[in-house]
């Protein structure tokens, strides 16, 4: 326990014992620096008095990058991936409520302001930006556990994964209503987060592919996957899909490009239109060895 104190300190800063529970003068998440966030470790729970907010404590601590989950850490630290401090050090990392006042002068936000999300969307997910480094952050968490971060580089114009981490090993998912049995696979965070803002459970791919876990994930859900991918999508993509799933319905956001481009009301209507696309004999057959 002393150890993970120390480090909640090294983040948080200084802790005043009461009773059985450590306060801290600053909550992470919302930014209240009036000594309302409580850390309970005998129960295992944390709690903010100021914006209601708690959680089991290693989440929080996954939250903060203090723990992630087993082998992760290793196998970044063997690949000597820069992201590996990135992961552990976030204080460099600003949560999206501070540019709230002028976001709009921030370089990185037009690539956000353009696919229709707003700071409260990306404060939905957990984002964190990098002035310098003109970088957004994106959390990725299976089950409760922070696996690692997605990194959108502006400069560079892509999306990122760490060194040592393969997206064929982890499902990224988040649910809109677990009672709708939909869930609609894309390819980039940008568009599962435009999809997860239209209301719809999202599947986030990283690329076009679904791997074999993912696909174990959605049978043993008994989901029904809607693949909305960008509009370059060949069908040797779909078949990869249904090499793995035999139920995949294909939705598409004419004339737009990818899903983040679209408008909330297209989405909807591509998800709600979507239909099994037919492809010929010899490409089934070729997917399917």
């Amino acid at each position: 326990m002393n150890d993970i104190l120390g480090r909640l300190e090294n983040r948080l800063g200084k802790s005043k014992k009461v009773g059985n529970e450590y306060v801290f003068r600053t909550c992470p998440d919302c930014g209240n620096d009036k000594a309302n966030l409580q850390v309970c470790f005998t129960q295992g729970v944390t709690h903010c008095w100021a914006c209601g907010r708690g959680y089991k404590l290693k989440m929080f601590l996954n939250r903060l990058g203090i723990l992630v989950k087993e082998g992760v850490i290793e196998a970044m630290q063997e690949e000597g991936s820069d992201v590996f401090v990135e992961t552990l050090d976030l204080g460099k990392w600003l949560p999206l409520w501070l540019h709230t006042v002028n976001v709009e002068e921030r370089p990185w936000w037009k690539y956000f302001q353009d696919r229709g999300l707003t700071v409260e969307d990306l404060t939905a997910w957990g984002c964190r930006v990098n002035d310098l480094a003109n970088q957004v952050i994106l959390p990725v968490v299976e089950g409760k556990d922070l696996v690692f971060w997605y990194r959108r580089d502006f400069d560079m114009g892509k999306w990122l994964l760490p060194k040592g981490i393969r997206r064929s090993e982890v499902v990224v998912t988040k649910f809109w209503d677990r009672r709708d049995r939909r869930i609609v696979l894309v390819e980039g965070p940008s568009d599962a987060m435009k999809v997860w803002k239209a209301g719809f459970n999202v599947m986030l791919l990283g690329g076009k592919r679904l791997f074999p876990k993912g696909a174990e994930f959605i049978k043993r859900a008994q989901l029904q996957p809607i693949a909305l991918l960008d509009s370059d999508v060949r069908g040797e993509e779909i078949g990869y899909l249904e090499q793995f799933l035999d139920n995949v319905l294909v939705a598409e956001v004419v004339p737009y490009k990818d899903p983040g481009e679209a408008p909330l009301d297209k989405i909807v209507e591509a998800v709600n239109r979507s239909c099994k696309r037919t492809l010929s004999f010899n490409l089934r057959r070729r997917w399917r060895k």
